[in-house]
């Protein structure tokens, strides 16, 4: 299961860039036991305290820094439509973002690429889904 964009997915992306402010909606299945590099569980019950830690750093500033805002975030309660793996995950949060350069300028900071080490230890996979069509806000 998929952590991180392909180099086909990132190239598509910048190829035909969508236009005005985008939401990405984030489909996350977290681990059952956090995984940092180096062996440990970094301190964490499990894979959602290692996430909730990424997220509490781009709370921290990171958004607001490029214009960006939770618009959603829930927990599954269960699937409805779909095969079991369509609609097996743990969370749903959608991000906004005033366009996608600012979602790409995100990924190069020093701050987001530190707090991106618990995403990785806490997700086991992830859909993200980039729906656009409104004028930038």
């Amino acid at each position: 299961m998929a952590l991180h964009p392909t180099d086909a997915q990132i190239e598509a992306l910048l190829n035909n860039p969508p236009v005005g402010s985008v939401r990405m909606i984030n489909l996350l299945k977290f681990k059952a036991q956090a995984e940092y590099d180096d062996g440990s569980d970094g301190g964490c019950g499990n894979g959602t305290e290692a996430y909730m830690r990424y997220a509490a750093a781009l709370f921290d500033g990171i958004l607001a820094s490029l214009g960006a805002k939770l618009v959603f975030s829930e927990p599954v309660a269960a699937g409805f439509i779909g095969d079991a793996d369509a609609t097996n995950y743990d969370m749903v949060a959608i991000m906004q973002y005033p366009n996608i350069q600012a979602f790409l300028d995100m990924t190069s900071l020093p701050t987001y690429k530190q707090a991106a080490i618990h995403r990785d230890a806490g997700l086991a996979s992830q859909l993200l889904i980039c729906c656009s069509g409104n004028e930038s806000s």
